[in-house]
C-alpha cells in the first residue's frame, strides 16, 4: 500500500454569488473550472490575448441557464445586466504526486539525521 493512496482525492469547491444590475466581480480560475448561470444575465470577460501585437479581451453573453467550463486559467470578470445568481465551481488546489513525495523525502532524511 502506497502512501498516495492514503491521501484524499481531489475535491472541488462551489462559490455562490449574487451580482445586482450593473456590478462587476472579478475573480481567478484555472483551465477547467465551471460557471453556471442560474438566474440573470451576464457577460464573460475572458484574460487578454495577444493579437497581432493588440490585447484582446474576448466577452461573452451569457444568458440564465447557460453552463461554461473555462477553457484556461487567468483572470476573469463578470458584469451583471440585470440581477444575476451564479455559480463557480473548479477543482481545490492540491499538491502533485511528485511534489508530496519530495516533501516526504526532505522529512524522512531529517528525521533520520536526528
Amino acid at each position: 500500500m502506497s502512501i498516495l493512496s492514503l491521501l484524499p482525492h481531489p475535491i472541488h469547491f462551489h462559490r455562490a454569488l449574487k451580482l445586482p444590475a450593473g456590478q462587476s466581480v472579478g475573480f481567478h480560475a484555472r483551465a477547467g473550472a465551471e460557471l453556471h448561470i442560474a438566474d440573470g444575465d451576464v457577460e464573460l470577460i475572458e484574460p487578454p490575448l495577444l493579437l497581432a501585437e493588440t490585447l484582446h479581451w474576448p466577452r461573452r453573453r451569457l444568458p440564465s441557464g447557460s453552463v461554461v467550463a473555462l477553457s484556461r486559467s487567468g483572470w476573469f470578470a463578470l458584469r451583471a445586466q440585470r440581477d444575476t445568481t451564479l455559480r463557480l465551481r473548479q477543482r481545490a488546489w492540491v499538491f502533485s504526486p511528485t511534489r508530496i513525495a519530495r516533501i516526504l523525502s526532505g522529512w524522512r532524511r531529517r528525521r533520520l539525521a536526528h
